[in-house]
């Protein structure tokens, strides 16, 4: 019974494989991107609980 389920797992991983796959390149992330710009920061605001974002006033230049 254990040689029956070491061969049964054995012959479905045989085509598994790890996926190496790294952070995009900063070229790949602006070519994908639907908006860029040039900003500046004016005021943060303290970040409330249990807020997933932060908010800030900012100007775009470009």
């Amino acid at each position: 019974m254990k040689n029956i389920l070491q061969i049964t797992i054995f012959l479905f991983s045989i085509g598994v494989f790890a996926c190496d796959c790294g952070e995009p390149k900063i070229t790949e992330k602006y070519i994908e991107s639907e908006f860029v710009a040039n900003v500046t920061i004016l005021k943060i605001y303290p970040n409330q609980k249990n807020e997933k974002g932060y908010k800030a006033n900012r100007k775009i230049n470009e």
